[in-house]
């Protein structure tokens, strides 16, 4: 009876829910670990000072953030997982995995594995695309992740994360500079 009532008064629709907030380029969001600052999104060959070239018939979407630790410990930046801080949406990725292929330092071209608490590291996320999947000019989507601190693990030493999500989006148009962004 109490459900018939909820159903009659509206109880059963559906929530709306709250809209994804649209950030411009170059607007910091301060997430749980990191303050992350989406600069531009280009195409380009390769990489091959850091040895990652897309396989044949592919290329490389490249994604420029500027990125700070905000915690008091390093935080490890990974391509191990399906999205870690960014994510382009509505593309077909190479591999079929959206994890990027690697993560540069832009400055000196290393891959990075660990960001340092309070230092800004302008970073290429790199994901390998098939070739005329996109195009210079197409508008494309990346959206902003975070994820929640679900406290002290009881097994292993140091905190557990829920699953990312999005917290917002940028839409950029791509840049198809070829041989590579020095920027």
């Amino acid at each position: 009876m109490l459900l018939g009532l909820s159903a009659v008064l509206g109880g059963l629709n559906d929530v709306a829910a709250d809209p994804i907030p649209e950030f411009e380029a170059g607007e910091p969001y301060a997430a749980l670990q990191l303050t992350i600052t989406p600069e531009r999104a280009s195409l380009i060959d390769g990489f091959p000072e850091q040895s990652v070239m897309p396989a044949d018939g592919n290329r490389l979407l490249v994604v420029v953030a500027t990125v700070t630790n905000t915690s008091p410990d390093p935080v490890r930046i990974t391509t191990l997982r399906p999205a870690d801080s960014l994510l382009p949406v509505g593309i077909d990725f190479a591999d079929g995995f959206t994890g990027p292929t690697a993560v540069i330092v832009f400055d000196d071209g290393t891959q990075v594995s660990t960001v340092q608490p309070d230092v800004p590291v302008k970073l290429a996320y790199v994901w390998e695309v098939p070739t005329g999947s996109l195009a210079d000019g197409d508008e494309l989507r990346v959206d902003v992740l975070d994820r929640e601190n679900l406290g002290e693990a009881a097994i292993y030493y140091g905190d557990r994360f829920s699953d990312f999500h999005t917290v917002g989006y940028v839409t950029f148009t791509l840049n198809d500079v070829g041989a590579g962004d020095n920027g």
